[in-house]
């Protein structure tokens, strides 16, 4: 007996079809992702009749006949057309994915952007004010320090010669 011919049989390609649908429909991009649907989704077990086709398959099955999925939604684009179930209005849809926020604070118009330089230029004034001021305190400070010990210098010789004579 040759066991060349012994293999298990192929999977339906409408069952095939089904779990790429299923996919799609819940963003289940990718094959590996739908193989594990396959395996633990009851929906998809009850679609597929417990068959259970691993990620090759699946990604066999979208690579092999890819024209006959591409004609699938065509038709469901039609019959949904028909049906009236959406309307012909154009809608794109890329997939990107760009980190965005707008609140009030965040952003800027012509009117808020000078506004803020000048809140900017008022703060860069008063930060220089206050250096100023600090300069000018540690200057007075510096004379008081400089004067109180020559003060000091002065009113212990002045003591010393006062004791001499």
């Amino acid at each position: 007996m040759s066991f060349n011919n012994i293999s298990r049989p192929a999977y339906h390609p409408g069952d095939r079809l089904k779990l790429y649908l299923y996919g799609y429909r819940n963003r289940l991009r990718s094959s590996r992702l739908r193989e594990r649907a396959a395996q633990r989704n009851v929906e998809v077990m009850w679609r597929l009749k417990k068959l259970t086709p691993d990620f090759k398959i699946s990604a066999d099955f979208r690579r092999d006949h890819l024209q006959p999925i591409q004609k699938v939604g065509r038709e469901f684009t039609l019959l949904g057309k028909a049906l009236n179930l959406f309307g012909g209005e154009l809608v794109a849809i890329d997939g990107s994915k760009f980190k965005a926020e707008n609140s009030r604070k965040r952003n800027f118009t012509a009117e808020k952007l000078e506004q803020a330089l000048e809140h900017i230029d008022a703060k860069i004034t008063e930060y220089l004010q206050t250096l100023d001021t600090a300069d000018a305190a540690t200057a007075a400070h510096s004379r008081l320090a400089v004067y109180g010990r020559r003060t000091r210098v002065l009113a212990r010789r002045v003591a010393t010669v006062e004791r001499g004579m």
